[in-house]
């Protein structure tokens, strides 16, 4: 049964998700510390986000902690000092190699989500977590979600006239969504009892003649990040530490290869 979205930790018991303060790894990323937050991105260690590529160049300033995208009384705001792309990326209809990952100047103080870097059955059902585009402040919801066979989706995809897009391996499809959410809201699986990370959204429909309701999307697998050979991410065991290797950096749109 698809679960509706609901606000987290709200003060219903039967909408409240662990004690209010769970989830609080999610990101809202803008490109001023006065500006409305415009992509999303998940703390995957004190001083390291992820996010999508193309939310990069914008990407200057964090509210972490939060229940909402422009930030609250008790969240962070915290600069960003580099923003990292996997070298393989392609600017394009349809992008490739998509995420990449943000330094902030300062520590956080919450507590970065685990990552799996594992692939799941099509069947699977996932969380996605993010900052809902349809309310004012952006309130940070979660809506359950399936899972969709790469094959059959890019055969759907491929062969409509509204959307005239083809899907590449480092891409995996989303069905049964029930909210519309930020770029770069977190697709999350449970994994015995532990939430972990496996993707960041890329696109969702709400465009019926596109995909039937209920919704359809896309996102990008933190697995790309392990099998890139070209982006080779250094990251200790516990997660403290984070060292993009073989990085490829941006500022503003222009980009800088590193070796």
């Amino acid at each position: 049964m698809i679960k509706f979205p609901h606000t987290l930790g709200t003060s219903s018991a039967s909408n409240t998700i662990g004690n209010g303060t769970a989830h609080l790894y999610l990101a809202g990323l803008s490109e001023n510390n006065s500006s409305e937050a415009s992509c999303s991105g998940a703390l995957i260690a004190p001083t390291w986000l992820l996010t999508l590529a193309e939310c990069a160049p914008m990407a200057k300033w964090a509210t972490i902690g939060s229940k909402c995208a422009s930030g609250e009384d008790d969240s962070e705001l915290i600069e960003v000092v580099r923003q990292v792309l996997d070298p393989d990326y392609t600017v394009s209809v349809t992008p490739y190699h998509e995420l990449a990952m943000l330094e902030l100047k300062t520590p956080s103080k919450y507590t970065p989500v685990n990552i799996s870097w594992d692939s799941y059955l099509d069947t699977s059902t996932l969380w996605v977590r993010g900052f809902d585009t349809s309310t004012m402040n952006k309130t940070l919801v979660e809506t359950t979600a399936k899972l969709w066979g790469f094959d059959e989706c890019d055969k759907f995809y491929s062969g409509h006239p509204g959307y005239e897009r083809t899907l590449h391996g480092s891409m995996q499809c989303l069905r049964e969504i029930q909210c519309q959410q930020d770029r770069g809201s977190a697709v999350m699986v449970d994994v015995n009892g532990t939430s972990q990370l496996i993707g960041l959204t890329y696109w969702q429909s709400q465009n019926n003649s596109i995909a039937p309701a209920p919704n359809y999307g896309f996102f990008h697998h933190t697995s790309n990040i392990d099998a890139t050979a070209n982006w080779q991410v250094k990251i200790s065991q516990n997660y403290s530490t984070i060292e993009p290797l073989n990085e490829r950096t941006c500022c503003l749109g222009n980009y800088t290869f590193h070796d």
